[in-house]
């Protein structure tokens, strides 16, 4: 190691001295970008609660029921309906009211020209009676002919002769017609 002779620093000592020096002027510049720092940050810490407060406030104040929008959509609404009722549904009315007045005045003439059931009932039985008494005539008039045309001539040819006959009448009620 070097020695030093009076004043006079050794190589050493100088690089010593040189970095002692450097280190307390990095530490004062450290100390002072710290506290610059440490500025900024309250700066930014008190426009970050200021910024939250008022945005906080604009949150709290739409929180808020909207009264004013609310009775203007109610006041649309209505509108709209009384619109709708007065224009659309009152002509609907009218004649709603004219077809239940047409119901009830047929349904008036139905009841006074109905006919009791009994009335039914008694001209069902004659016609049921007549039906019965034709049937059995008829059927009594197919036995007859049946008998009459024995077994010369079957059925079908019983009903054609009937047929030519009833051809024959008819062309002779034509001709007297003038």
């Amino acid at each position: 190691m070097p020695t030093t002779s009076g004043n006079v620093l050794t190589t050493d000592s100088a690089a010593i001295a040189t970095l002692n020096i450097r280190v307390t002027s990095i530490e004062g510049r450290v100390s002072e970008l710290s506290s610059t720092i440490n500025g900024v940050q309250a700066a930014l810490a008190t426009k970050i609660d200021g910024l939250a407060t008022a945005l906080g406030g604009k949150i709290e104040e739409r929180g808020r029921p909207q009264w004013a929008i609310y009775i203007a959509g109610a006041m649309a609404v209505f509108s709209v309906y009384a619109y709708m009722d007065t224009a659309k549904i009152s002509p609907l009315k009218e004649v709603d009211a004219r077809i239940e007045a047409r119901v009830d005045r047929i349904s008036n003439k139905v009841e006074a020209e109905m006919v009791p059931i009994w009335v039914h009932q008694k001209v069902w039985s004659l016609t049921d009676d007549t039906l019965k008494r034709v049937t059995d005539a008829n059927t009594d008039r197919i036995k007859r002919i049946e008998e009459q045309f024995g077994n010369a001539y079957n059925l079908r040819d019983a009903i054609q002769q009937l047929d030519a006959r009833v051809r024959h009448f008819e062309s002779m009620a034509t001709e007297r017609k003038p």
